[in-house]
């Protein structure tokens, strides 16, 4: 789980998805979705005052057997000028979410 310093809470699953959610008021605000499972904690990072975050994906188990671990890292570049939590304009802008990288 990571929580930014703009109020996003950003939660990997079970569901082959990442949920993101406004910290302030739990509302969820996005569900970005994955090619597989997750492993390990997210990460973020910044570069250039673009914020990304990092989370690992599996391939779905099958016959034959899949790898023991993570087999790629998938990528997601935030929103740039998210307004802070408090903001109300940010609570309206649901599917404005982070966009694959």
């Amino acid at each position: 789980m990571i929580v930014t310093s703009t109020g996003l809470l950003f939660v990997t699953a079970a569901d082959r998805k990442v949920h993101v959610y406004d910290s302030v008021t739990g509302t969820q605000l996005w569900e970005l979705p994955l090619g597989g499972p997750t492993s390990g904690a997210p990460s973020m990072y910044e570069l250039n005052g673009r914020q990304y975050l990092l989370v690992t994906a599996s391939p779905s188990g099958g016959r034959g057997g899949a790898p023991a671990g993570p087999t790629g890292i998938v990528a997601y570049a935030l929103p740039i000028g998210q307004p802070a939590p408090e903001s109300e304009e940010r609570r309206t802008t649901k599917g404005v979410g982070p966009a694959p990288f």
